[in-house]
């Protein structure tokens, strides 16, 4: 079969994802929302990929049936939409330095970062798609159409967020958990001009997963070994 030979980067960064995934629950871990979050992008980003093995592999097999191709295909635009909304969250949380004592007071502006993806979501759902094919008719390459140019859109008002954030909301903006999002928003720019050039690059699942690893390095989340050594020592120093 003559595939997509870019869908074997997402390949590769599901391996890898899942990996990290294991990596990161083998570790106790501090308790922290933001933590939360970082799992759920990579549990969403895993799934994204799966979505589209099943596009780039079955699409063919899907030809005389228009609602699983458009479910799947769909399906993967919305997770996109949904993966930038849960970035420009994790944005938000670690500006306000949101926890889960004080969430309660944020809760009206979380409703509102969520609030545009759900309209998005609807519009892509609504709006037609279309699949370019390789030339044997075997495999889709890409989709193309007015619901893709709704995730475009919606990657430029969460970076705008998230930028927003970042720069207006907080004067801290070499706080190191900031790395993963400006890292995001460089490599977003450039990808988005790679398509432009070659639309059948797929390499946004593989970025996803490249900034996780760097989010990994540098969310707030201390090995309570670490802690409980820390402790340890502090209560023997107050004995004597």
């Amino acid at each position: 079969m003559d595939f997509n030979k870019y869908i074997l980067f997402s390949i590769s960064a599901f391996c890898f994802l899942l990996l990290l995934l294991i990596i990161y629950f083998t570790k106790k871990r501090i308790k922290l929302i933001e933590n939360n979050v970082y799992v759920s992008l990579i549990i969403l980003t895993m799934i994204g990929i799966v979505f589209e093995l099943l596009l780039t592999f079955g699409g063919v097999y899907f030809t005389n049936h228009n609602f699983i191709k458009e479910f799947i295909s769909k399906g993967f635009l919305i997770i996109i939409e949904l993966w930038a909304s849960l970035l420009s969250m994790y944005t938000f949380m670690i500006t306000n330095k949101i926890n889960y004592d004080n969430i309660k007071q944020f809760r009206k502006k979380i409703t509102l970062v969520y609030f545009p993806v759900i309209v998005l979501g609807i519009c892509t759902c609504i709006l037609p798609i279309e699949y370019v094919y390789n030339n044997n008719g075997t495999s889709i390459l890409y989709t193309i159409g007015p619901s893709t140019k709704i995730v475009l859109l919606s990657g430029i008002i969460y970076l705008f967020l998230s930028l927003y954030y970042i720069i207006i909301k907080n004067k801290d903006t070499k706080d190191r958990r900031y790395i993963p999002i400006y890292t995001y928003i460089g490599m977003s720019l450039f990808v988005s001009v790679l398509q432009q050039i070659e639309p059948s690059l797929i390499l946004l699942s593989f970025t996803e997963s490249l900034i996780l690893v760097l989010m990994y390095f540098t969310i707030e989340n201390p090995d309570l070994a670490m802690i409980e050594q820390l402790n340890i020592a502090r209560d023997q120093a107050d004995r004597a």
